[in-house]
Formats: C-alpha cells, sequence, structure tokens
C-alpha cells in the first residue's frame, strides 16, 4: 500500500490528523498516512516545510491555523500557570478547556473567530500535476473522515485518548469525548473556507510581507479539486445514510 506523507504545521491538528491516520479510512482509497508535526525531527522548524515539500520528502502539509490571536498550543502548562498564579489567563485548545475548569478556573467564551479549522491543505502545483489521482483520493479520504469524525464519537475518542494522552498528560476519558464534541462542531461537512477566514489569512500574509497586497486574496486557493468531488454527490452521498 503506498505511503502519503504529511506534515502538520501545528500540534494543535492532530486531533483530526490522528484521525486521519489512524481511522482506517485511507486505507479504502489505497494508501497508508505518514505523520510528522513541525516541531519534530522531520521538520524541526516551520522553516522546513518549504524546503521538505519541494525536495519532495512531504506529499503535503496540514494548513497553520491563522489568528491573531493564539498564545497557547497543546501544553498543560499554560493552565498550570494560571491556577499557581503565575497568569491572569490563557488561550488554549481542547481539551485544555476543560482541564481548566476541572481546575477551577472559569471559562471566557470567545466570539467565532475568522479561522479555516484544520482542512487546509498545502502542496506544489508540479505535485499536482503529476499525481493527479493521489490528490482526488486523498481529499475524498479526508472529507470521508471528517464524517467519521462526526458520526462516530465513541470510536474517534478512544482513537484520540489512545494517541494523544501520552502527549496531552490527560489520561481520563471524558477529555477526549469532550475534543471529540467540540472539534465535530468546528469541521465543515464541505471544507470549503469562508469567506471571512480567506480575508484574514490574506491580510496576515499583507501585513508580514507588503508585496503580498498584489495577489488577489483567492489566488493562492485552488479549489476546484474539491468542487469536483462535490459536484460528483460523493458528499452527500456520505450524509444521506
Amino acid at each position: 500500500m503506498r505511503q502519503i506523507a504529511l506534515l502538520a504545521s501545528d500540534s494543535s491538528h492532530l486531533p483530526l490528523l490522528t484521525v486521519f491516520k489512524e481511522s482506517g479510512v485511507t486505507q479504502k482509497y489505497g494508501f497508508e498516512i505518514e505523520l510528522d508535526v513541525v516541531g519534530g525531527a522531520k521538520a524541526p522548524t516551520m522553516a522546513h516545510r518549504t524546503s521538505l515539500i519541494f525536495a519532495g520528502e512531504i506529499d503535503f502539509v496540514s494548513g497553520l491555523h491563522h489568528e491573531t490571536y493564539r498564545m497557547a498550543g497543546d501544553r498543560r502548562t499554560y493552565v498550570d500557570r494560571v491556577v499557581a498564579g503565575e497568569a491572569s489567563a490563557a488561550l488554549v485548545d481542547m481539551p485544555f478547556d476543560l482541564y481548566g475548569k476541572n481546575s477551577g478556573l472559569k471559562i471566557i467564551d470567545l466570539p467565532d473567530r475568522p479561522v479555516i479549522h484544520n482542512t487546509t491543505i498545502l502542496t506544489t502545483t508540479d505535485y499536482i500535476r503529476e499525481h493527479r489521482e493521489n490528490v482526488i483520493q486523498f481529499l475524498k479520504a479526508l472529507i470521508e473522515t471528517i464524517h467519521f469524525f462526526k458520526t462516530q464519537p465513541d470510536r474517534v475518542a478512544s482513537i484520540l485518548q489512545r494517541n494523544l494522552a501520552k502527549r496531552y498528560g490527560l489520561t481520563e476519558e471524558n477529555y477526549y469525548h469532550h475534543l471529540q464534541t467540540e472539534w465535530a462542531k468546528l469541521l465543515l461537512v464541505k471544507p470549503y473556507p469562508l469567506p471571512a477566514a480567506i480575508q484574514n489569512v490574506y491580510e496576515l500574509d499583507v501585513a508580514k510581507d507588503p508585496k503580498m497586497a498584489s495577489v488577489g486574496p483567492l489566488e493562492p486557493w485552488d479549489l476546484h479539486y474539491l468542487r469536483e468531488i462535490d459536484d460528483s454527490g460523493f458528499i452527500d452521498a456520505l450524509y444521506s445514510c
């Protein structure tokens, strides 16, 4: 069975990508996932993503969250520092919101932010041209994984607990049911990027490099493979059962 190398830009992507790798969905499409995360041996820093993908050492990159409010990743240390009085507040991912609540902290709900929730996939135009079938099968498997994530809560929670408990330092089952529930709300049945998220990505890119202002907000996005899959009825059929 062929191997597809996927690099997660951040460990916050792991709930979906772990299920992508471990659910068995990809095997229906004739491939298995080799999953690495930025910060590991393969890609110690974000800067390694570009060189690895152009060198052909990875096939796809999961895009980084683009939000201006991000302070903390998946480490429970941030919550522990608030509990200890060393910090006033912390912005954390699930399931560390529940960990904070269980530790006696107050959860402050924030308004929705214009982000793309972990379904942005990047690769090169050359790769798409040379491996079109890989692209289609990869996207179909990702879409079916989203369906699995939304419709198989107990199986998803079990996968998450088995694979992420050591990383998170949280062993109790309730954290992984919470993680599944909250992520299932975020994942779109049809993972098209929302307009506000596209604009947010664009504005952040222009702020980082003013030359990006000459590029239209939609220019970097290629949605026609997703549209092709959608128009075939594939996604509707998944949810019609």
